[in-house]
């Protein structure tokens, strides 16, 4: 109410008596979620649209009683839609390091580890980082690792003004950045492999998300791992090349995996045929290879285990007597 307050008043000269409506103030937070270069936006904006006004006669901060229909919830449907241009105009008035800095920011999420963005410091962009929400309260902080933009609107503002290149370019510069801490911090982050994918760096974004796909199944998180392999899957039909047999069919076997584990087992067994078919039609050349040996056992062993599953035990066990002798022969 303070800060409202103060924008209807001339600079300097702030009117301690003035109130605010509790109306105005919830529905400008509600809209602001408090930061407070939205929120003066948003004031600004609904006074020239003769939404809120001073009362004179009452000294006091007042929705427009003259208004048809229903004013507050004309400021709450068409707030994020208006700014836009009147946040950029806030914005582009930053210094180019600290613009530089929310797009990074902007890359990393609407939620990300601070830890992450000091990875970068080498470019600036940490302490920029920090002169923004010293100057701004763009950003929440959450934890001591933890920031999120504090409104959404803000968020999409600069998403906005990133061209497809320079997206490219700021994804595979912070890939770059994080890859020495891949062992100990990023091994298997839904994130990180994100960041390959918008950077159009596909082999390293299919082998993250695998990874991230095998995290979430340790962590019994089943669909959460199906969506994973999904977008690993995705990943193979942007890589140059042909794919090898274990990274065309390494997906889709852990798709059919978790779809067993979800008891989806006729989508499972649609996956996992599929497969079995993709191994079948190897030349006979190429089935004495090391790769297709171990492919072929994972296609089966994992049909075996979906059979058994769903109670076809002769099924099942014709496929273990078959991947029986290959792992023993290959153990």
């Amino acid at each position: 109410k303070s800060f409202i307050r103060s924008l209807f008043c001339e600079p300097g000269m702030i009117d301690k008596n003035m109130r605010v409506d509790g109306d105005v103030a919830d529905c400008i937070y509600e809209c602001t979620k408090g930061c407070p270069l939205f929120t003066e936006r948003v004031v600004f904006w609904a006074m020239r649209k003769k939404i809120i006004e001073l009362d004179e006669s009452r000294n006091r901060v007042v929705i427009n009683s003259t208004l048809n229909g229903d004013p507050i919830g004309r400021l709450r449907g068409l707030l994020p839609a208006q700014l836009n241009e009147e946040i950029l105009e806030v914005l582009n008035n930053l210094p180019h390091q600290e613009m530089d800095a929310l797009k990074v920011a902007c890359c990393l999420g609407t939620m990300f580890r601070i830890e992450r963005f000091e990875a970068l410091k080498y470019e600036g962009f940490y302490e920029s980082l920090l002169a923004v929400i010293a100057s701004h309260g763009i950003f929440d902080k959450i934890d001591v690792e933890h920031y999120k933009w504090k409104h959404i609107a803000v968020f999409e503002a600069v998403e906005s003004i990133i061209i497809s290149n320079e997206r490219i370019e700021i994804h595979g510069r912070i890939a770059d950045a994080l890859n020495p801490l891949t062992v100990d911090h990023v091994e298997g982050d839904a994130q990180f492999a994100r960041h390959y994918s918008m950077a159009e760096r596909w082999k390293e974004a299919y082998s993250q998300y695998m990874e991230a796909g095998k995290k979430a199944e340790r962590n019994l998180d089943f669909l959460g791992a199906l969506s994973l392999y999904k977008q690993a899957e995705s990943c193979l039909k942007q890589m140059e090349g042909q794919p090898s047999l274990e990274q065309m069919l390494s997906p889709r076997i852990a798709i059919g995996l978790c779809l067993r584990e979800l008891i989806r087992y006729d989508d499972a067994e649609i996956e996992l045929e599929y497969c079995l078919n993709a191994t079948n039609n190897v030349s006979e050349e190429n089935k004495a290879s090391i790769e297709f040996t171990e492919t072929y056992l994972k296609v089966i062993t994992a049909l075996a285990t979906l059979k058994q599953a769903q109670s076809k035990y002769l099924e099942a066990i014709e496929l273990y007597d078959r991947a029986l002798p290959i792992a023993l022969e290959n153990q």
